[in-house]
């Protein structure tokens, strides 16, 4: 994949660094962030990642305006009253909040939701009690009405299952870096902070880590060799410890997912038979 398709996640003190190239520019303080791109054509600018939701966001309410922003949430159970802080922020940008899988996270999608907010989950290997709150969070999104913006990576999967299209979890999740990358502050290319330790396989190449990773899981006849939904997953959740267990967790998500995919492509194909009956 040629260089300038790749976006990079980059702090915002490496900015001169990455001129020309696809960015995501993070910071925890907004301010910073403002400075760092003022003056700047924002045409290769993705989006902007505030660090933390204790920031004062009045910075980012004036300016570039349509810039997308996520907010990053750490502790969902404590930080969720702080989203209200940042409304303002919608009547110029598109803006989506990364929640991790722990607990508060259903009560905090379920806020985000009622403010307008896009959500992206950002989850590891979830032990049970994270996928209960995985399980509570998607029934939400997929009852609640009032959910105009997605979540993720819920929205993505049901709609590539529908679809039948091969988009995968790496990418949707942002982490296959055959599309981002993530650079630290020491300048260092990842695929991403959940993946401090993930390298190229011996003789390839980072952007084909996610090929290499999954042929590998098929390879040693783990769980991946016969599940269903491997050409979503691509082994997302065998990382780092490819041992983790899919079944009865995991797989319940995307059998979730499978069936409202499954519900709306019956709609879809009733409202065509209603359709044509009207003619």
């Amino acid at each position: 994949m040629p260089t300038d398709s790749i976006i990079y996640n980059i702090p915002a003190e490496l900015i001169e660094g990455y001129r020309g190239r696809r960015i995501i520019v993070r910071a925890y303080d907004p301010a910073k962030l403002v400075s760092s791109l003022s003056g700047r054509g924002l045409e290769n600018l993705h989006f902007v990642q505030i660090l933390t939701l204790a920031a004062d966001a009045t910075a980012l309410a004036a300016w570039g305006e349509g810039v997308p922003i996520d907010l990053v949430m750490y502790e969902p159970e404590v930080e969720l009253a702080r989203l209200h802080n940042h409304a303002k922020l919608l009547n110029k940008h598109p803006v989506r909040v990364s929640i991790p899988v722990r607990r508060g996270l259903a009560d905090a999608i379920k806020a985000a939701i009622s403010l307008q907010f896009a959500v992206r989950l950002t989850v590891g290997q979830p032990r049970s009690d994270e996928i209960a709150q995985m399980l509570e969070s998607l029934k939400i999104y997929l009852e609640k009405s009032a959910a105009a913006q997605p979540v993720e990576f819920y929205q993505s999967t049901m709609q590539a299952i529908f679809r039948h299209t091969d988009e995968n979890l790496w990418a949707i999740q942002e982490e296959d870096p055959a599309k981002y990358r993530y650079v630290t502050s020491q300048g260092q290319e990842i695929i991403s902070p959940r993946f401090l330790e993930a390298r190229p396989y011996p003789g390839k190449r980072l952007d084909s880590f996610v090929t290499d990773f999954h042929q590998s899981l098929i390879k040693e006849r783990r769980e991946c060799s016969h599940c269903e939904f491997v050409d979503h997953c691509m082994g997302y959740f065998k990382w780092p410890n490819k041992d983790f267990i899919c079944a009865g967790g995991v797989r319940e998500l995307f059998s979730r997912l499978k069936n409202a995919a499954g519900d709306l492509t019956y709609d879809m194909e009733e409202y065509a038979s209603m359709k044509g009956g009207m003619r």
